[in-house]
Parts: C-alpha cells; structure tokens; sequence
C-alpha cells in the first residue's frame, strides 16, 4: 500500500503545502485564460437559392430535349426500315401457354412460323393466289383481325364442294319443311273456322 502511495503520487517541487496549492491554482488560470482567437468572417460558397433554381430547371429543360431528339432520331430510323419493308410480322394468333403461331413476311416471301420454346417453321407460302390473298389483305387491313380472315378464307378454300353442296340441298329440304308445316296449320285452322 506504501509503495501505491509512492508510485501514485507526482513529485512536487513546491516547498510548502500553500506554494503547492498556489502553483495548482495558477496553473488553473492559465488554463482557464488562453489567447483570442479572432474570428474570421464564414465565406460561404454556395449559391443562393434562386440560382440553384435556375440551374436545376436549365438541366432539366436540357435532358427533356436530349430525350426528344433522341426519340425523334430513333423513330425517324425505324420509320425507314419499315419502308424498306424487308421482314414483317402480320400477325400471330396464340395456340396455348406461351405458344403462337405467327405469319411472317421476309420480301415476297411468306412463312407460317411456330413460336413456343423455340422457333420452328410450320410452313413456306409459295401458293401465288395465297400470296396475292395475303398481300391484298395486308396492304387494305378490315376492321377485323385480317389473320381471322385469311384462315377462314383457307378453310373455306379446302373444304370439299359437297359440303358446299350438302349446305345447298340442307337449306332447300329445310325450305320445304317450313312450308309444310305453314300449310298444316292453315289447313287445321280452316277446319276449326268450319266447324265453328
């Protein structure tokens, strides 16, 4: 505990225990009274405020016209390669999940194309009143779906003439039922006209 007690304390040059006290207290006061610090006036680098404005509207001004010329460019360069009308797609109707088939026109070349997992040509047009057919529906497009159009145009063409001609014999058999059937009940209401 002894050796604490000199190990812990700090060696004092003062004579007395006043001369130690008065040397604590002036080393307080130099402490407490250090040398004026003059102060500089804060230089501020920032803007004001309506200038931040003004920058901030003329770099917004200038992305939006960056943006437009942008569009424009690109629109103007897929215009000219719609006219150059190389590959087109004419539409597609869809067959399942993710599954469609698409008509595809590459110059004066038509193909059916299967698109799903992958890609697989399901047929090459080469029929010239098919491709005449098709031209003409793709250069005058109706109000309905022109693909809807071409595909019942094909099922009408390869359906077989006696189903043309066993619509034609159904329609007329129907006729003469109808107007059997007129003439029995005109005939059953002039005998209950009679037999009043």
């Amino acid at each position: 505990m002894l050796s604490c007690l000199f190990v812990c304390t700090t060696p004092v040059q003062a004579e007395n225990v006043t001369d130690w006290l008065d040397e604590d207290e002036q080393e307080q006061k130099d402490d407490k009274i250090e040398e004026p610090v003059e102060i500089a006036p804060i230089e501020t680098n920032e803007p004001s405020l309506l200038w931040s404005a003004v920058k901030l509207i003329f770099i917004l001004a200038l992305m939006i016209g960056l943006l437009y010329v942008g569009v424009r460019f690109f629109s103007r360069r897929n215009r000219q390669m719609r006219d150059l009308n190389i590959l087109e797609n004419l539409g597609g109707i869809p067959v399942g999940q993710q599954k469609s088939v698409q008509l595809i026109r590459l110059g004066s070349t038509y193909y059916l194309l299967g698109v799903g997992e992958s890609v697989e040509l399901l047929k090459e047009i080469e029929d010239e009143s098919m491709i005449e057919e098709l031209q003409h529906l793709a250069e005058a497009p109706q109000e309905e779906n022109w693909f809807a159009a071409f595909q019942r145009k094909q099922k009408e063409k390869n359906e077989p003439k006696e189903s043309n001609a066993f619509k034609q014999l159904y329609a007329k058999e129907l006729d003469n039922l109808m107007n059997n059937r007129k003439e029995l009940i005109n005939s059953k209401q002039k005998r209950e006209e009679e037999n009043e």
